[in-house]
């Protein structure tokens, strides 16, 4: 499990030697869980009155994931209920894509999730894409 409270160097390290990558790429569940539990917890949070504080969601990646639909209407309904809630999705939330490896087709993929949501469904962009990050560690 990686959904940690991470505040140091070392903790992102500690994190790191625990992951053995293998298999496919379910970005969309992973990445709709966090929002859906985020979206939850703003809403609560907007009912007490309490403050709230941007997050920014750090994803590194392979980039091709498996459930791109699933991926795409995640961060779609996340930024409606956002503004339905009359909150600026760029001001309380971000998702930064970091590619590891070289996949044109996974790098295309990103590139689209960047690019193109804003003007296809009318949301804020709060995605950003870095592609081909070359990640090298030694443990």
């Amino acid at each position: 499990k990686l959904e940690a409270n991470i505040g140091k160097t070392d903790d992102v390290m500690n994190v790191l030697r625990g992951v053995s990558p293998s298999g496919g790429t379910p970005l969309g569940a992973k990445v709709s869980s966090i929002l859906t539990r985020y979206a939850t917890l703003l809403d609560s949070t907007l009912r007490s009155g309490g403050q709230i504080k941007p997050v920014n969601l750090i994803i590194i990646t392979d980039g091709d994931a498996t459930d791109r639909d699933v991926l795409e209407q995640a961060i779609v309904t996340f930024c409606k209920k956002l503004q339905s809630l009359r909150l600026d999705p760029t001001q309380y939330f971000g998702i930064q894509f970091f590619q590891v490896g070289n996949d044109e087709a996974a790098a295309k993929f990103l590139r689209y999730l960047d690019d193109a949501l804003e003007s296809k469904y009318g949301i804020a962009d709060i995605i950003d894409t870095t592609l081909f990050v070359n990640f090298a560690c030694n443990f």
